[in-house]
């Protein structure tokens, strides 16, 4: 959670159920929308930047990758996608939750449901998969003086490296 101070969107108790077609409900749900991604953005790019870190650590520590290295643009691309992705989302489908939101820590912990759901997905597709089957297979393949068969066994034992790390 952020620290945010719970905002209720009217005067209205927590248990009464505000009508979702008011345009002021609905502004006060667009508005948790864009503040809820920009948490999860954030949220977002620390992680892949911590597991960036600790991924080129591990894999620099192997013998023959100590050269191993993202370019800048790389590791951008990577953390651009993820924010796309959660910036892709439309939001919490307030019409399908059993209890109305009426504070904005009630969105708020619905949206981060939303991102713990889908994180695998969305690191998966922007990260991992570009990180191990782009980046590491092709300086892998590159190496000189390796044999094609001590280059595949390289490869895997850097996944078998990379997968049982926390």
């Amino acid at each position: 959670m952020s620290g945010k101070q719970a905002t209720p969107i009217s005067d209205k108790q927590e248990d009464d159920h505000p009508d979702t077609h008011n345009t002021s409900y609905s502004n006060q749900m667009t508005a948790w929308c864009l503040e809820s991604k920009k948490e999860l953005i954030t949220t977002a790019r620390n992680n892949v930047r911590k597991r960036m870190s600790k991924l080129l650590s591990v894999i620099c520590q192997q013998p023959r990758c100590s050269n191993f290295a993202l370019s800048e643009s790389d590791m951008v691309a990577m953390i651009d996608g993820c924010c796309r992705d959660i910036s892709a989302w439309n939001g919490v489908d307030i019409e399908s939750c059993k209890q109305q939101k009426t504070l904005y820590k009630q969105y708020r912990t619905t949206a981060t449901n939303w991102f713990n759901r889908n994180k695998a997905k969305i690191f998966g597709n922007n990260f991992f998969f570009p990180m191990i089957w782009n980046h590491l297979l092709n300086f892998v393949s590159t190496l000189d003086s390796v044999s094609d068969i001590d280059k595949m066994r390289l490869f895997t034992d850097l996944l078998l490296i990379i997968f049982a790390e926390d």
